[in-house]
């Protein structure tokens, strides 16, 4: 989330040449079909020396499902920035608060709400993909929706159905913690404000 967050900041706040070919970016993985971006992430994973020390291990899929959700954290978080004003942080600036200062204690803080909602959306549509990650799957680290797969390919219904229900209940544990820590803090999600 800090890293979307950061982007969606720099596309909405920023004025500079990059703030085009950054939003353009961060658009990316959604626009590419996902089968074509598994074997780019394949080629980048055993190609790029950085990567190809991490290809096989889970940490190679957490950052692909990170890459992968970025359309979705980027753009709601955009929106967000866009409703929250430049007033705002203009007056943290006039207070002397420093950029770091304003986005910390005053942004962030704003944010909270859609930081929540991005989270929720961001983890369901992880949980969920195939298609980015299918390629970089390995016997030792199956996320549960290749192993749904696995078990469709082999006929095994039973057991890929056991593993759906599973996908479903994790994202709705998830969506049911982010209502009850919104009502704790009273933090409305999802509801419009009149």
């Amino acid at each position: 989330l800090p890293i979307y967050s950061l982007v969606a900041y720099c596309v909405v706040r920023v004025r500079t040449r990059l703030a085009g070919p950054l939003d353009l970016v961060s658009w990316l993985p959604i626009c590419v079909p996902g089968v074509v971006l598994s074997f780019g992430y394949l080629n980048m994973s055993v190609q790029v020396p950085l990567f190809a020390v991490f290809y096989g291990t889970v940490w190679s899929l957490i950052f692909i499902s990170f890459l992968s959700a970025m359309p979705l954290g980027v753009q709601v978080l955009k929106v967000h920035m866009l409703q929250l004003g430049k007033e705002i942080e203009e007056a943290g600036r006039v207070v002397g608060g420093s950029w770091n200062a304003t986005f910390r204690k005053i942004i962030v803080p704003l944010a909270v709400p859609a930081y929540a909602v991005v989270g929720i959306i961001v983890f369901a549509s992880t949980i969920r993909n195939v298609a980015s990650v299918m390629l970089l799957s390995s016997g030792n680290n199956r996320v549960l929706s290749v192993l749904q797969v696995e078990f469709l390919s082999t006929g095994s219904l039973g057991p890929a159905a056991v593993v759906g229900t599973v996908i479903m209940l994790i994202s709705l544990t998830a969506a049911l913690i982010v209502q009850i820590l919104s009502h704790r803090f009273g933090i409305q999600i999802g509801r419009a404000h009149v």
